[in-house]
């Protein structure tokens, strides 16, 4: 489960955020500013002091980065990599409100088809807009349906703080030490493989940062 359904989703999560970070400069130098206010590099720092300074690159600080996990959240809303779970077999006749689902009919959901088409959550759903996610009022605070990238529920996905963890990890090291870019003639363009990923590799151009 963690290998097979953990490396490669987070690898290709991690991929579409550097993509939107080159499309979106003003929240990529947000991010940035955020994350220099609550985490240093461990070469700004001496070793014994990088080992147990609030500064330093912990769970509870890549918490605190609150603008880059509602990026993150955005990237998601805008293309999961796993947009739909595994079909599930009725039991038992069910009445999902004026749905009727007899036993044995076989159900599944596409939860990119909800994050996109579900206007009383997501009105301009076409904007990719990580504000969304902020603040006491954000959808996902009012609903624990609204957000499912990892499913939702009692059985929703296992690895999914690992996930974002990693996600978080492998930004805040590559905007710390690239400036990224993109061709300016790359069109992204997504297909159903084992995931949901671009059809073409994203030709990423990193740019050393000098100190």
């Amino acid at each position: 489960t963690f290998f097979l359904a953990g490396m490669d989703t987070t690898g290709h999560l991690t991929g579409m955020v550097a993509y939107y970070l080159c499309i979106y400069p003003e929240h990529t130098k947000a991010i940035i500013k955020e994350m220099d206010q609550y985490i240093k590099s461990e070469a700004d720092l001496p070793l014994k002091t990088f080992q147990n300074s609030e500064a330093d690159l912990t769970v509870e600080n890549l918490s605190k980065l609150d603008l880059l996990s509602n990026f993150i959240k955005e990237t998601l809303r805008v293309w999961s990599p796993i947009p739909g779970m595994i079909p599930r077999i009725a039991l038992e006749d069910h009445t999902l409100g004026r749905l009727k689902i007899k036993k044995g009919t076989i159900i599944n959901t596409n939860f990119f088809f909800l994050s996109w088409v579900d206007r009383s959550k997501f009105s301009d759903f076409e904007t990719f807009r990580p504000e969304r996610w902020a603040g006491p009022d954000a959808i996902d605070k009012k609903s624990p349906f609204a957000f499912t990238p990892f499913a939702a529920g009692a059985r929703n996905c296992i690895g999914q703080h690992l996930a974002l963890l990693e996600t978080k990890i492998i930004i805040w090291t590559m905007l710390k030490k690239f400036k990224l870019s993109l061709p300016a003639d790359f069109k992204l363009k997504m297909v159903q493989k084992f995931t949901l990923e671009p059809e073409n590799d994203i030709p990423l151009i990193l740019e050393p940062i000098s100190n």
